[in-house]
């Protein structure tokens, strides 16, 4: 698994600008306060806490969340060039972000450090998704809060139905603009991870509860609560669901 890890790391790496661009338009238009709302359901803005964003990509939660004072954020990313976009973004933004780069599956902090960890379209695109959530488990506080957004990204390589939909409907497909094979390349990537091919978030239900975590609550699609219409209409195929676990 370490060559699949280090493909997928080079990926996001050559994506990263596109993508930064697309998170700034989330953080520029509407979506973003979307986000702030549904995060500061689940998150007490007004506690001092220390919080954990995994996978943070360009930035997206870290920069909405380390707007505020009360919050300590750090956030981690395997990938170096969504690092330098997200720092840079923090900064445009007023964001105060401890950006690190490191594996979300071996994560260097002692037991017990955060109040909530915060990961939006990460666990999809783990090799090793259980001890993902294991280690997250263990930088946890007891009663903290795991908070996780992702969706059923590329399992229309297992399902019939939903390749067919997907051939069937090109323009219901990724709108930031790629470099030519990208997308092949990410496809090519998605069949040999263990999450393309799962039912979710049934699955990551039964694995955290396997792992002992406490309380639990999920929703299949919030597509109405982050997306406009359009995106809700790119997005139908595979929507997005939310999970709070608690340690």
């Amino acid at each position: 698994m370490a060559e699949i890890s280090e493909m997928i790391r080079d990926y996001w790496t050559e994506r990263s600008k596109t993508y930064s661009d697309s998170t700034l338009q989330e953080l520029y238009g509407d979506n973003a306060q979307n986000w702030e709302d549904i995060l500061y359901g689940d998150i007490d803005k007004n506690q001092k806490m220390k919080i954990l964003d995994i996978g943070t990509g360009p930035g997206m939660f870290a920069v909405l969340l380390g707007r505020n004072p009360n919050f300590e954020v750090s956030a981690v990313d395997s990938s170096k060039g969504m690092i330098e976009q997200a720092t840079q973004n923090a900064q445009k933004f007023g964001a105060k972000v401890n950006f690190q780069l490191l594996d979300a599956q071996q994560l260097p902090f002692e037991d017990d450090t955060f109040d909530v960890i915060v990961t939006r379209n990460v666990t999809w695109n783990l090799p090793h998704p259980k001890d993902a959530y294991k280690e997250w488990k263990r930088v946890l506080k007891k009663g903290g809060k795991m908070i996780n957004f992702d969706s059923n990204w590329y399992s229309y390589l297992f399902d019939e139905n939903l390749q067919k939909y997907h051939e069937e409907h090109p323009d219901k497909k990724l709108q930031e603009a790629l470099p030519d094979g990208m997308e092949a390349r990410m496809e090519n990537i998605a069949k040999t991870l263990p999450l393309s091919k799962e039912r979710r978030p049934a699955w990551d239900v039964n694995c955290l509860l396997d792992l002992g975590f406490s309380k639990m609550a999920f929703d299949y699609n919030i597509n109405d609560e982050v997306y406009d219409k359009e995106h809700q209409e790119i997005n139908a195929y595979a929507p997005m669901f939310r999970i709070i676990a608690v340690k």
